[in-house]
C-alpha cells in the first residue's frame, strides 16, 4: 500500500494511468479485437524509449546553460543526488507527458499518412496502452528499488541491478 501512495502521489504516474486507463476502455469499446495484439509493440517501444532517453538524454554531460541544467537537474541528475528522495523518483509530468502525446501523435500521424486503416487504435495500443503499460510498470521496480520493503525475487534482482547503476 505504501508503494502505491508513493506512486500515485506523482502527477505523471496519475496522468499517465489515467491515459492507458482511458486507452484500454476504449480499446475494449471500439477498437477490432485484433489490434489487442499490437500492445506488445508498445512494451517494446517503450523499453527502447526508456533506455534511449535515459543513456542519451538524462545522462548527458553537465550542460552549460543554467536553465538546461536545471532541467536535466530535475528531470534526473538530482535523483542520482538524493537517491531515497521519494519526490526524485519519476520522470517529471513535464517529460512524461509531452512523451505520449508526440509519440503518440506521431505514430498515429505516419499511420495515417500512409493510409493504414484503424491508425487511430493502432497508435492507441501501441503508445498509451503497450507504452504506459511498461512505462508504468518500470516506475514500479525503480521505485522498488529505492524504498526499503519486502521484495520479491524478481525486485530484488531489479533492485541489484539498479544499485549497480547508481553506485558504480
Amino acid at each position: 500500500m505504501m508503494r502505491l501512495r508513493i506512486m500515485f502521489s506523482h502527477a505523471a504516474v496519475v496522468v499517465m494511468a489515467v491515459a492507458c486507463g482511458a486507452g484500454l476502455v476504449g480499446l475494449a469499446l471500439f477498437a477490432p479485437l485484433w489490434v489487442w495484439a499490437l500492445i506488445p509493440l508498445g512494451v517494446a517501444a517503450q523499453m527502447l524509449n526508456e533506455y534511449n532517453l535515459h543513456r542519451y538524454v538524462f545522462h548527458l554531460s553537465p550542460p552549460r546553460a543554467q536553465w538546461a541544467f536545471n532541467l536535466l537537474y530535475m528531470a534526473h541528475y538530482g535523483h542520482h543526488d538524493f537517491p531515497t528522495n521519494t519526490k526524485l523518483f519519476f520522470v517529471p509530468i513535464w517529460v512524461a507527458l509531452p512523451m505520449l502525446l508526440v509519440n503518440g501523435g506521431l505514430l498515429w500521424g505516419a499511420l495515417a499518412l500512409f493510409g493504414v486503416p484503424q491508425a487511430g487504435w493502432i497508435a492507441v495500443a501501441i503508445v498509451p496502452v503497450g507504452g504506459v503499460l511498461t512505462f508504468l510498470v518500470y516506475e514500479w521496480f525503480h521505485m522498488t528499488a529505492h524504498v526499503n520493503v519486502p521484495k520479491t525475487r524478481v525486485e530484488r534482482y531489479v533492485t541489484t541491478l539498479h544499485n549497480q547503476h547508481h553506485f558504480r
